[in-house]
């Protein structure tokens, strides 16, 4: 039997997880703009641009904000994504914080 807890975590602790993760050397990334105060380990909001899952010629953006970062992880946590390269959910690395980006970007995990 499988259970889900539900635990408190700081939004820029999180969000530096994710995009403090280099997550941006992977290739359908193509750039990233923050907005107001928002930084890579400042909660806030971001416009992210990446290739189109439909049609890797096609740059698309999509704002993205820590509500969006919260239901992307909570997503990959009901799907039973545990762990990408040995780190899990809650150390992001690269590969880890890109699953949680292309979450929020696409609704899945569509490359890689």
């Amino acid at each position: 039997m499988k259970v889900m807890v539900l635990k408190s975590v700081d939004a820029d602790e999180l969000w530096n997880e994710v995009f403090g993760s280099a997550y941006e050397l992977m290739d359908w990334w193509t750039g990233i703009d923050y907005k107001s105060k928002t930084d890579w380990d400042k909660a806030g909001e971001v416009v992210l641009y990446a290739w189109s899952a439909t049609d890797p010629d096609t740059e698309i953006s999509k704002v993205i904000t820590i509500k969006e970062i919260v239901n992307a992880y909570s997503a990959l946590v009901a799907k039973g994504y545990t762990h990408c390269n040995g780190h899990t959910l809650d150390s992001a690395d690269a590969c880890t914080g890109d699953a949680i980006l292309q979450t929020a970007m696409y609704g899945e995990i569509v490359y890689g």
